[in-house]
This record gives structure tokens, sequence and C-alpha cells, in this order.
């Protein structure tokens, strides 16, 4: 924690006195001119520097800039909160304040403040934990009118802060008053965020450290103790901190180096000369019973909360069933019974994607009060409700809605065993009582600081301990009953049954002592635990052999391809790659080259959990893209002869060919090493799993209707098989009917509300065109006061959508209040006014404008949102989508009346597919 010393500016007693001045002997008169204005960038080649130590042990670093316009001095004494004593917390920051006010040099109170105010200069001081800092800085005044160096204002700061160092007084009225200014910067200072996150986080140190001592101070700490006044701390903690040796000193000014130089030993040199204090051990940071990989406080919470997370590997429609359950809140609900018992004040129940792709259900309580009983009750309370909730899913009314495939692997017995992941999220002054809050030790560790205080504490068996036995939870809540902090213990991911991931949240990486990576021994175990080649690349590993998104990722070191033009990837990209781009795109999967710092990277992604079925075809098409790929372009820079060498007999053009062929389907390309953990071997072993996992989920998620949720079972009865669809590209019947309404989870959505898909009845080509028509026509300002219902408290956006073989219109309807059946009857309010106002002229202004548009675009699917793509599980051909050039020609041959027929048909009479709540969360 860095304490700014605030000098107490409004207490200043300014001085009307003629300055107290030491008169010396003239030096030979300076040569330089008066420096002239500086220009807008410093010409640093005249800058020159010096370094080095004064016989009394100061260590200096001197600069001479001649366009500089001000001087600058910053002197750090190498003694700061750290070596407060005990009982005297904030001293360190009381003798900081106290040294700017009176000296035997220059007695008038805080003389040094005034002259550096009145010559329009600047000046502060900061207490740190290791340093003490204080610094000053002043405009130049002219050497011509001079006749010594002596007389510029930075010999007169610069003589002011050498008194100031070498003799104060500390009077008792004066430390008086800048113990109150102390005491006013720490309630100042109190109430802000990182104060309390830091107050908080001491509490999981080792006492006996001095990082975790209270550094500000306060009228408490710095009050007299035992017969011993603070004046007189202050001159001990001074004696013993204050000298020449345990001082370092900068100065940055116009002026030479040597007259500097004379400044310096002319006002320093009087400083006390003594060694250095040897520098005292420190003890731990924490504790031998501490061993917390990594520590997060919240401040200023209303309440403590505890959270409890199940990492699991997909997400089946049981979860979208629970939920509402989970978070029901009436009378004889599972939140309402823990509120009769006031052990929380509420509970919710959500459902989260980790940064690996994986699900993640999570519970979050606010507890009432925080303690170890209190946690433990919470927790015995839900593992029954849990348990009960198990029985009822494995009833037939239950298992005739949510269909019994879903639970042919026993997953609802499955879904709630440890291992968990435990989060606990503490108010920071929870637990303090207001007189507490103000005298408790503080500080703020650098982030630097807590990186090395997790690595040095993980010792190599605590590693092995926690990949091997994940369930480490009793001894956490041991470490929570000793003292009221808290956050994450232990996060771990356990990506499939024989991998686990150690993370520490602290960091985005996955960090581990470098002396682990040194143990052969350990690497091999830890390599095989993880399943890894090679602990060093371990942190690369952000995959799961079991998750539904998979990320194939080439990646080119300009250094390995050093010979071939930078823009040479660029090219075999748009000749040979990019022309099936469109087609992957069809199939969910998009194809990317992008050039990152120093390397080029080539990426097959999808959300499609069909995607390894496809892995073949896809890479067929890419292999055979590459055998034209045109070897002209790869050209030899001259420059780079010699290292053609390293290719031996082969062309450059065969290595970076060989190189895309090769590691294809690897997760990452090096040079040096290459990890094979997506490998077609590993593809075809996890296919039986892909293929007997059901990836048909019905969209049931917040509070739909016990009606819908039935009618949705009827649906999709045939969908939630384990039948996988062939593997070539064409969907089966009864995917073809419903693909608008099933995705893994559901469409994602910025809005939060409702969104309902209406469908075309038939697909020709004149429905196609006439849906994209009116989906422009709809979401024009022209019907927006039909969109927008004030009193139901919604409005809706109209978007044109082509997926597959089908196109739709999708009204997205924000304000989650009303019912989805409301929404229904709405929208169809809408639709139907709608077609009452429309008008042959306004339809024909509007079919030119889409006809234009649709002549103007490629044919990439410009309909269709990114995020809507990457949700869809199905497959489909090229030959489901009309090129766009034929969609205009057949909207312009469409008449009026044709249009209004099709809207009737398609919107009016046609019931609606579904309803479905999306983005609650």
């Amino acid at each position: 924690m860095q304490v700014q010393g605030s000098l107490n500016t409004s207490t200043l007693k300014h001085s009307t006195q003629t300055e107290q001045c030491l008169h010396f002997t003239p030096l030979t008169p300076m040569k330089e001119s008066c420096p002239a204005r500086a220009p807008q960038e410093s010409s640093l080649s005249m800058r020159n520097t010096t370094t080095g130590t004064l016989k009394n042990g100061l260590n200096y670093c001197l600069t001479s800039q001649p366009d500089a316009i001000a001087s600058t001095a910053a002197l750090v004494v190498a003694s700061g909160s750290n070596s407060n004593p005990k009982t005297w917390p904030g001293l360190a920051h009381a003798v900081e304040h106290n040294s700017f006010v009176k000296n035997m040099r220059f007695k008038q109170p805080y003389e040094y403040l005034d002259f550096i105010m009145s010559r329009g200069g600047t000046c502060n001081a900061a207490t740190s934990n290791q340093n003490t800092t204080y610094y000053f800085q002043l405009r130049n005044n002219c050497l011509t009118k001079l006749n010594t160096i002596f007389e510029t204002h930075l010999a007169e700061g610069l003589n002011r802060l050498s008194a100031s160092l070498q003799e104060p007084h500390f009077e008792r009225t004066y430390v008086e008053i800048e113990k109150a200014a102390i005491d006013h910067e720490f309630h100042e200072l109190a109430h802000k965020p990182w104060f309390e996150t830091t107050d908080t986080l001491n509490q999981i140190l080792n006492k006996e450290h001095s990082e975790t001592q209270f550094g500000c101070g306060n009228d408490e700490t710095l009050s007299d103790k035992q017969g011993v006044p603070l004046q007189h701390a202050l001159k001990g903690f001074f004696k013993q901190h204050y000298f020449a040796s345990n001082m370092s000193i900068a100065i940055h000014s116009p002026y030479t180096l040597d007259d500097q130089k004379t400044l310096l030993e002319h006002y320093f040199s009087p400083l006390e000369a003594k060694p250095s204090n040897n520098p005292i051990p420190l003890p731990s940071f924490l504790t031998d019973i501490q061993t917390p990989l990594s520590c997060e406080v919240k401040p200023r919470l209303n309440t403590s909360n505890m959270k409890l997370f199940f990492c699991i590997p997909s997400l089946p429609t049981a979860l979208k069933y629970l939920l509402p359950i989970l978070n029901n809140d009436q009378d004889a609900s599972f939140k309402q019974s823990l509120r009769n018992k006031q052990l929380i004040s509420d509970y919710e129940a959500y459902i989260e994607r980790s940064n690996n792709n994986e699900y993640i259900l999570g519970f979050k309580f606010e507890l009432s009060t925080y303690n170890l009983k209190n946690v433990q009750d919470v927790k015995k309370e839900f593992f029954q409700f849990i348990k009960n909730i198990q029985l009822d899913l494995k009833a037939p009314s239950t298992q005739h809605v949510l269909n019994n495939d879903t639970f042919s692997n026993d997953y609802a017995q499955k879904l709630f065993i440890p291992p968990t992941i435990m989060e606990i999220t503490l108010n920071a002054a929870h637990s303090l009582t207001p007189r507490e809050q103000q005298a408790r030790p503080v500080r703020k560790p650098s982030p630097l600081f807590q990186i090395k205080m997790v690595l040095n504490k993980i010792t190599e068996e605590k590693v092995i301990e926690i990949i091997e036995n994940p369930r480490l939870e009793s001894e956490a809540l041991t470490s929570f009953s000793k003292t009221p902090f808290k956050t994450k213990q232990y996060e771990y991911t356990q990506a499939s049954n024989t991998s686990y991931m150690l993370q520490l949240p602290s960091s985005d990486q996955y960090l581990l002592p470098t002396a682990l990576m040194e143990n052969n021994e350990t690497n091999n175990k830890l390599c095989r635990l993880l399943n890894t080649p090679n602990l060093q690349t371990w942190h690369h590993l952000n995959i799961q052999n079991n998750s539904p998104a998979v990320l194939t990722s080439l990646l080119f070191s300009k250094k390995h391809l050093c010979e071939i033009q930078a823009n040479t990837l660029y090219q075999i990209w748009n000749s040979s790659v990019k022309p099936i781009s469109s087609k992957t795109a069809i199939l969910g999967i998009n194809l990317s080259l992008e050039q990152r710092n120093n390397n080029f990277e080539f990426k097959i992604k999808s959300a499609a959990s069909h995607l390894p079925i496809l892995f073949q075809e896809i890479s067929e098409l890419i292999q055979q893209s590459l055998t034209s790929i045109d070897l002209s372009l790869f050209q030899v820079n001259s420059i780079k002869q010699k290292q053609i060498q390293y290719y031996g007999e082969r062309s450059i053009a065969d290595h970076a060919i060989a190189a895309i062929k090769n590691n294809l389907l690897n997760l990452e390309y090096n040079p040096q090493k290459s990890i094979s953990l997506i490998t077609p071997e590993n593809i075809k072993s996890q296919l039986q799993v892909w293929q007997n996992q059901t990836q048909i989920n019905l969209l049931m998620q917040g509070c739909i209707s016990a009606t819908t949720a039935e009618d949705l079972s009827h649906r999709f009865i045939n969908l939630t098989s384990n039948n996988t669809p062939p593997l070539n590209n064409v969907l089966n019947k009864n995917l073809k009917q419903v693909y608008l309404t099933n995705t893994s989870l559901y469409l994602p959505s910025s809005k939060t509300g409702y969104c309902l898909y209406i469908q075309q009845k038939n697909n020709e080509p004149k429905t196609a065109a006439t849906f994209l028509l009116l989906s422009k026509l709809l979401s024009t300002s022209f019907f927006k006061e039909m969109r927008v219902n004030r009193q139901l408290g919604y409005s809706t956006d109209v978007n044109a959508l082509q997926l597959i073989d089908t196109s739709g219109i999708t009204f997205t309807v924000e304000g989650y209040k009303t019912r989805p059946e409301k929404i229904e009857k709405e929208v169809n309010s809408f639709l139907k006014n709608a077609f009452q106002t429309l008008t042959p002229n306004r339809i024909q202004l509007y079919k030119n404008a889409v006809i234009t548009t649709l002549k103007e675009q490629p044919n990439t699917l410009p309909h269709t949102h990114k995020s809507d793509l990457n949700a869809i599980e199905k497959m489909s051909s090229e030959d489901s989508y009309y090129p766009d050039h034929l969609l205009a020609k057949v909207l312009h041959d469409l008449s009026f009346e044709e249009i209004k027929d099709i809207f009737y048909q398609n919107c009016i009479e046609q019931p609606q597919d579904i309803a479905v709540l999306i983005g609650i969360e």
C-alpha cells in the first residue's frame, strides 16, 4: 500500500519574513545563456547522465538536459512503513509529515513549502512499505542574470530539502497539527473500496510479517504510549533511518553535471555517515497452516456470499427443467425454508459457460450471518434438497416430459456429486466494529508480490495432492473457521475422467512453480495426470475431450517461414482456402487466418457438437485446396539465401504445404514441438461417445408454463433419441421439421425477453423472397408504434432468418415480465394490423430496396447472425440456400396480391411454432 503524504497545506502559515539563506564564495559565472523554451520534443541526444556515491555514502544520479524548462529533485529514504515499530503503527508516515515543518537552518514553520509554492513549483512526499520519497520541481531562472549556480532555484530548493533531512525540529505543537492531518487522511482513505479490501485480505496473512502492519496511522495509533510522547518516537525513528548511506537522490536540470555535483556535495555532504542497517529477515507471508492458491476479496457488499459450483461437461435437458424448480420462491420452496431458518437472505441457481467451454451449474447463497456453523448448515440443507430432486427426476411424470433417454446414463445421480468448486465472498468489513475498522492494520500487496506469494507456497506435494485428490473442501472450511476471510481456496476444472487442470484464479494462465518444471520426475508424473506431452506447454491445454466445442489452430512462426514473403500466406488463403469458407459456414464452421504478433494463425472453429463427424470432410476440402496452390507465390528473399540450407533439398513451398497438411488437426503447431491433442485417432475414439450423446435439447428455460412444456415434449419426442444423423451432409426428416426451435442451449441474444419464430409454410423461392421483404418492411419506423407496447412494457425487433432450408421471421421481444402466451397474442395482433396497413406503393418501395441489397451482397448468408449459425446443431447442403440473385429475381416478379397471400398463409393462418424464453440470466 502506498500512502500519499498529504502536506496539510490548509494549515500552512505563510511567512512574510525575508528568506534566510547562507552566503557562499562566488563561483565562476556560468557561460550558458538563459535556457530557451523547450521544443515540442526534448533533444534526448543532448542529455548526459552520471551516477556515483558521495563520501558519506549517499547514492546519486545526475542528469543534464540543456533544453529542460524545469529542475527536479527526488530523494528516497530506504525505509518505510515496514520499518514501523510494532507499538507505533504509522510512525514512518508521521516522520515524513513532520520533516517539512521546521529545522535548525530554516526555523520559520513550513518555510520549505512556502518557498516552493512562491516560485510556482510543486512538492510532495510519499510513504510506501519499503521507501519514503521526497521530491520537488521548480522552474529555472535565467543564469545570465546570476553570479553563481548557488543562486538558482534548484540550489535554493536543495538547500531547504537537505536542511529538512539533516536537523528537523519535532516541536509538540506542530507534531499534533500533523497528527490531525494524518488522521484526516486516514478517514478519507477508510471509505475507499481498496482500503476495505486490503483490510480483509490482511487477515489471512502472517501477523508477524511487517507487510501486514498499519502503514497510514491515525489519531489512536500515533498517541503517546506509556509515558513516551510521539515526538520522542519521531526523533528515534529519524535517527535510526535518516542517514546518508540509507538514501539516494536523483536530479534532473539544464545545468551541467559538474555544477549539479557541486550543489550536491555542498548541501548533502553534512548528512550523517554511518553503516547501513542490516536487513532484518522477514517471516513467511503465510503461516504453515495457510496455503491458499489465491485470494479474492470484494469490498462493500451488503451481505456475505457462498457459491457452490458443479462443472458439467454438457447441458442436458434436465438442467433446463431444473432451473425453475431450483429457483422456486413459493412458501414451501427450498429458498423459503432456508429463509425461515434464518440461514440465508437470498438464493439463486444459474447456469453459465466457463472459459474452457464447459458448463457450470452455480448456486449462490447470500448468508444472513457468517460463521463455520452457518456454512455447514446451509450446505447440509442444500445437499438434502438435491437428493430429493434426484428422486423427483426419476418419477414417471417427470420422465414423460423430459424423455427417459435424458437419464440413460444416470445423469441425475452423478450431477451433484463432488468434486465441486466452493467460493465464499465476504463483506470486507463484515465482522469488524467501526472502531476496529479504524484501527485495523492495513496494507496493499503489489500484484507481483501476490504472484510470488502464490508460487512460493505451492509445494510439489501440494500440487500432486490437489490433482490426485480434489476433495479438499474440509480443509478449506477449517481455515474459514479461524478467520473471517475468504474467497477461492482451491479451484480446479475436471477436464475428463483422467485429466485435471489446476487453475489459479488470479491469473489468466495456469501457473506452476518453475522448480516443478525443472524436476523431471515430477514433470513426468504431472504429464501423465494432465494427459499432456510436456509441462512447459500445459497452460495451452484449454480444451476438453468431451467438450461440444472444438477449436483447431495451426500456428505459423514468421521466423520459421522467413523466406516466404509476408503476404504469401494471405495469398494462399485468398486463392485456395477462402473459396471453401462459404461451404463450411453452412456447416456451422468458421475458417479464419489471423496475424498475431509475429505469427500467422489458421483456425477452424465451431460450436457445433457434430464437428467431429464432419472433420474428415473438412480435412479433405482443405487438402484438395492446398494441392492447387500456386507455387509461384513462394518467393525467396535474396537476403535470406543462407537460411534455405535449413530446409535441405525440399523447397520452401513443400515445407509450408507439408506443415499445413501434417498439422491440420493439431491443437497448436510449433517449429520445435507439436502438441497433438486432437488427432484423427483421438477423434475416432471419441466419435462413438459423441454419437451416443443426446445432441438435441429442448428450449425450456425459465418460467415456461407446464402446458408449453408438455407441448414441447410431444414436438421433440422423436428427436431426443440416440440416433445420429448419417455422416453425409443431409438432415433427416425430423430435424428438418423443427430445426428453428432446436439448439444446444438457446440462440444467444443481447436482449432479455422472448423470441418468437415464424416459420414459412413451404420452401419455395417465392416464400423465401417474401419473408425477406416483410422483415425489412416490418422493421421500419412506419411500424414502430406497433412494435412498441408501452402498456405491457416491451419492444420488438424484427429480423429475417434464413437458416438451413427454411426462411422465417424472428421477433425478439424485450420485457421478460410478460408471459409467452401474451407475447404470442400481441405479435399476432401486430401482424394482423401490419397486414391491414400494407399498400401497393409501400410494398413496391421496399421491394426495390431489398432487390438492390440482394444484388450487392455476396452469397455468404448475409441475413444470418454468426451467433445463430454457431448455435444451430444441424447439417445442411449448400443447395438448401437460394442464391441472392435468384431471390432478387423472384421478388421482382412477385405481385402485390401474391405477397399478401404468402404473408397471410404463413404469418396469420398458420399457428406459430414456439415461444421461448431466452437471455433471462
